[in-house]
């Protein structure tokens, strides 16, 4: 996944098997040690925000008393370039019939 800088929409980790099991979402911070979330996180998406670098991310899946295992690695890929925003020019402007174009 890509993530541009000050993005805040369309940037959605889910899990591909949704289930019964417990779940905990992990991240990559420093590149040596996985770090659970806290609090706990285990929803089966994720919204990604407010990244300034490339992140990692994997979840813990634990179904009853079998041993937890972790998923494989999702990469979101920081791309210090500006989110696309859309602006209104005029912001609040009435429209009326037979009135004068404004340039």
């Amino acid at each position: 996944m890509q993530f541009c800088e000050g993005q805040s929409k369309d940037a959605l980790l889910q899990t591909d098997r949704p289930g019964r099991e417990s779940r905990q979402l992990a991240i990559f911070p420093d590149n040596v040690n996985w770090a659970g979330f806290v609090p706990q996180d285990t929803a089966t998406e994720y919204n990604v925000v407010g990244l300034t670098a490339p992140t990692d991310y994997r979840v813990i899946v634990q179904s009853g008393v079998c041993p937890a295992d972790t998923s494989a690695i999702s990469t979101v890929n920081y791309v210090n370039v500006p989110f696309p925003q859309a602006e209104i020019y005029p912001a609040d402007t009435q429209v009326c019939y037979k009135t004068p174009r404004l340039s």
